[in-house]
C-alpha cells in the first residue's frame, strides 16, 4: 500500500478507482499529467507513479497495483483528441505514453514549451516558472528518489503533487500572454512536433550505426558487422531488461568491428570489455561478428554521404545564425525553437543545390510557416546578395549594455 496522504490526494490502487477518475477526465475534457519513472536502471524506463490533476483534485494512480493491460484505458483517455492534456517538458512522458499504448497524446499542452514562446526562456524549471508566473515557491527535493520504492514518502508524495497541481492555473496564464503576444499558433505548432517526435517508436535509434562516435573510420564491411553486434546487444538488453551500457558499451563494440574478430584470440585483451563480459558473451559476439562478415557486399551499410561543409560554408552559416540569435533576442524568444546551427548549414546547403523550395521530408523547417515569415525569408535575401549593416551601440533600455545592431540596406 501507498503512504496515506491529505484526503484531497487520492490514490488510485484499484480497477473501480481507475474507471472513476477516468469518467471525471472525460467529464471535464481536461487535465494535468506528469509520469514519475526510472529510466537507468531497465531497458526502458520503469512507471513507477501516474500523477493527474482534475477540476482542482490530485489523483496519484498507482501502476504496481495494475496488470499492464488495465492501464490501458487510462492511456487510450489521455491520447483522445477530445482531452486536453497538460504537461510540463512532455518529451520523454510522451515517449513512455507512446510505447505503453502505441499511440499519443493528440490534444496536448506543454507548459515549458509555451513559457518559452511567452518569452520566459529557454527549458525553463517548473520550479521557477510557477515562482514567476504564481508567486508560488515548490520543494523540488525528490527529483531524483527511488519512485519504486512501497510506501512513498510524505516528501516524495508533496514533490509528485506539486507536479500537477499548478499546470492548470500555469495553462490559464501562458494562454492569455501568448494570445496577447500573437504567438499561440506558433507554440501549438510545437506541441504537435513534440507529440509526433515521441509517437516515432519503430525509430530503433539503438541500431543506429551512425550514433556511435568513430563509426564513421569503419569500412563497410567493418559497419556491417558493428551493425549485427548493434542488433545482438539491443536484443540481449531487452532480453535481460538492462540498460544497453550494462552489456557492452559502444566503443567495445566498435573495437570489435575494426578487429573483424573471428575466433576467440582476437576477442582477448580489447579496450572496455572486462573478462567476466568476455566469458559471458564471447559466443554471441563472435556469433554477430561471422553474420556480418558473410553478409555479401550488397547489403553492407553505407555511411551518409553528405559532404561535411567547407570552412567558407561553416563561416557563412556562423554568420547567419548569429542574425538568427539577433532576431530571436529582438522578440525575446529562444533561438533554439526557430533552428540550430544544423539546421541552418542545411538550409545553406539546399540553397546552395537549388533544393530550397521542393516540399518533402528534408525541406528545411525555417521554409516553414511563421518560421520562414520571421526568419528564413530574410535568411534567404541575405543568401541572395541584400547587403546588411552591422555595428554595436549602447542599448537604450540597459545601463552599461551594449547591442548589437542590424538592418537591411535598401539598394533601390
Amino acid at each position: 500500500m501507498l503512504t496515506d496522504s491529505t484526503p484531497t490526494h487520492h490514490f488510485i490502487e484499484s480497477q473501480e478507482g481507475l474507471l472513476s477518475l477516468i469518467e471525471k477526465i472525460k467529464k471535464h475534457k481536461l487535465a494535468g499529467f506528469d509520469l514519475e519513472f526510472i529510466p537507468e536502471k531497465t531497458y526502458f524506463p520503469e512507471l513507477c507513479l501516474i500523477q493527474c490533476c482534475v477540476a482542482g483534485e490530485i489523483f496519484l494512480v498507482d501502476p504496481y497495483s495494475f496488470e499492464q493491460n488495465q492501464l490501458d484505458l487510462i492511456w487510450q483517455t489521455i491520447c483522445d483528441p477530445e482531452i486536453k492534456c497538460l504537461f510540463h517538458c512532455a518529451e520523454q512522458d510522451l515517449e513512455i505514453i507512446a510505447r505503453l499504448s502505441s499511440g499519443t497524446p493528440k490534444n496536448i499542452f506543454d507548459t515549458q514549451i509555451a513559457a518559452a514562446f511567452a518569452g520566459l526562456g529557454f527549458s525553463i524549471g517548473l520550479k521557477k516558472l510557477v515562482m514567476e508566473m504564481l508567486g508560488v515557491q515548490l520543494t523540488k527535493a525528490e527529483c531524483f528518489s527511488n519512485w519504486s520504492q512501497r510506501p512513498l514518502s510524505q516528501e516524495q508524495i508533496r514533490y509528485a503533487v506539486a507536479d500537477v497541481e499548478h499546470l492548470q492555473s500555469l495553462c490559464d496564464k501562458l494562454l492569455q500572454k501568448l494570445e496577447l503576444m500573437g504567438r499561440l499558433e506558433w507554440a501549438s505548432e510545437e506541441f504537435e512536433t513534440s507529440a509526433k517526435k515521441a509517437s516515432n517508436t519503430g525509430y530503433k535509434r539503438n541500431l543506429d550505426i551512425c550514433r556511435v562516435k568513430g563509426a564513421n573510420r569503419l569500412d563497410r564491411k567493418e559497419l556491417a558487422i558493428l551493425q549485427e553486434l548493434l542488433s545482438w546487444r539491443d536484443s540481449e538488453a531487452q532480453r535481460m531488461n538492462k540498460p544497453l551500457r550494462s552489456i557492452l558499451s559502444d566503443q567495445a563494440l566498435l573495437e570489435i568491428a575494426t578487429r573483424r574478430a573471428s575466433d576467440p584470440k582476437m576477442l582477448k585483451n580489447l579496450r572496455g570489455i572486462r573478462e567476466d563480459q568476455l566469458k559471458r558473451y564471447e559466443a554471441p559476439l563472435l556469433s554477430a561478428c561471422q553474420k556480418g562478415l558473410a553478409l555479401p557486399s550488397s547489403q553492407w551499410p553505407t555511411w551518409p554521404e553528405a559532404r561535411p561543409p567547407s570552412k567558407k560554408q561553416l563561416l557563412v552559416g556562423d554568420f547567419l545564425y548569429v542574425l538568427l540569435k539577433q532576431m530571436a533576442v529582438s522578440i525575446n524568444l529562444p533561438v533554439e525553437y526557430i533552428a540550430n546551427r544544423d539546421e541552418v548549414q542545411h538550409f545553406i546547403r539546399c540553397y546552395q543545390e537549388g533544393n530550397i523550395e521542393k516540399p518533402g521530408a528534408k525541406r528545411p523547417r525555417l521554409m516553414e510557416g511563421w518560421r520562414y515569415e520571421l526568419a528564413g525569408k530574410k535568411l534567404l535575401q541575405i543568401l541572395a546578395g541584400e547587403k546588411l549593416k552591422a555595428g554595436v551601440k549602447p542599448d537604450p533600455e540597459e545601463r552599461n549594455e551594449l547591442v548589437l545592431s542590424l538592418e537591411m540596406i535598401d539598394q533601390s
